[in-house]
Order: structure tokens, then C-alpha cells, then sequence
């Protein structure tokens, strides 16, 4: 949906806005913009609600003020309520921080919650990229790459096919080839 001409933050927002050609800014408007902000400058730089919305009634654009500020308060307790506090620095923390991101994920999907399994979703691929930057980072011990590496791999796979995750991992835990690689984890599993 974003063009090349947005500078900012703001400029994107605002472009946004204007491609999506509609009369007031609720729910749904604001979830467009907060992915385009996403795909364009990535999930960390995605604003609540209720500042895009700041931004476009700046601008003269008219709220549909009950819906932005429902969907504020919800982006909110989802927002406390979310990622911050998984864990992805280790092999021995990363199988349950994936329990909770696929408790989370079922959850969402039962309800209907398109709004948590995007955001699942583009935490998982952050993480992952975050993964590889390490994996690939000469500073960090050999053993820190290596698990980063194994790690970005999981988070790829569960991306790909949530459902049967939990099933591979247990394939995966016991394999010569990890076992091989890492063997101080069977030592703590």
C-alpha cells in the first residue's frame, strides 16, 4: 500500500490515509496503517492507535471517536499483555516462550482476532531476523551463533507451519544432529 514518497513516520501515515479514500478514521483504517507502518519501517516503529490517530485529526480528519478509542485500549492490554518478556536468547528459554506465542496464536485464531495473530506474526519474523543478525555476528561466542542460528531456524518453521511445530521440535530435540551439536542441552532437558 505505501508509496516511495513518504519521508516520515507522519508522511506515511498521512499517505495512508489518503490511498485508503475513506470519510472517518476508525478500527479498521487505523489496523491498515499500523501494518503499512509495519511493512514499510518495521513492527517496533507501529504507533498505538490513538497517536495515528492524533496525527490524522491534526490533519482534519474526522474520528469515529467510541471505535478509536475501544480499539486503542484494546491494542493497549494486548500491547502489556504481550511479547516483551519471551525469551529467544537460549535453547533452554525459547521452548517456552514458543508455548506461549502458539497459546497466544490458537487463541486469537478461535476468536478471530486478526489483529494479535498479525502481530504474533511480525514478532516472530522480527525475532528471526534478529536471530540471523546474531547468527551472523563474529563478536558473539561460537556457541551463541550456533544457537541463534538453530533458533531462527525454529521461529521460521513455526511461521510456517504452526500446527505441526511442537511435533518437529520434539523430532528435532532428539536428533543425533542436534544432540551433536548441542550437547550441554540435553544435559539441562
Amino acid at each position: 500500500m505505501p508509496g516511495s514518497r513518504a519521508q516520515s513516520k507522519k508522511d506515511l501515515i498521512i499517505q495512508v490515509w489518503e490511498q485508503l479514500d475513506r470519510e472517518t478514521l476508525g478500527a479498521a483504517e487505523l489496523h491498515l496503517i499500523q501494518q503499512a507502518i509495519s511493512e514499510t519501517l518495521g513492527a517496533r516503529a507501529v504507533d498505538s492507535p490513538a497517536t495515528i490517530a492524533r496525527v490524522l485529526a491534526d490533519e482534519g480528519v474526522p474520528l469515529r471517536h467510541p471505535e478509536v478509542l475501544d480499539f486503542d485500549s484494546e491494542w493497549r492490554l494486548q500491547a502489556e499483555a504481550g511479547f516483551d518478556d519471551l525469551d529467544f536468547s537460549s535453547l533452554q528459554k525459547a521452548p517456552d516462550a514458543l508455548k506461549h506465542l502458539d497459546a497466544v496464536r490458537q487463541a486469537s485464531k478461535q476468536k478471530g482476532d486478526e489483529l494479535t495473530l498479525w502481530r504474533v506474526d511480525q514478532f516472530v519474523r522480527e525475532a528471526v531476523e534478529d536471530l540471523k543478525r546474531l547468527a551472523g555476528n563474529n563478536a558473539g561466542s561460537e556457541i551463541a551463533r550456533r544457537e541463534a542460528k538453530e533458533l531462527s531456524q525454529w521461529l521460521s518453521l513455526w511461521l510456517q507451519t504452526p500446527e505441526l511445530f511442537a511435533d518437529w521440535l520434539e523430532l528435532r530435540l532428539g536428533s543425533a544432529d542436534f544432540r551433536e551439536l548441542f550437547p550441554d542441552f540435553s544435559k539441562h532437558n
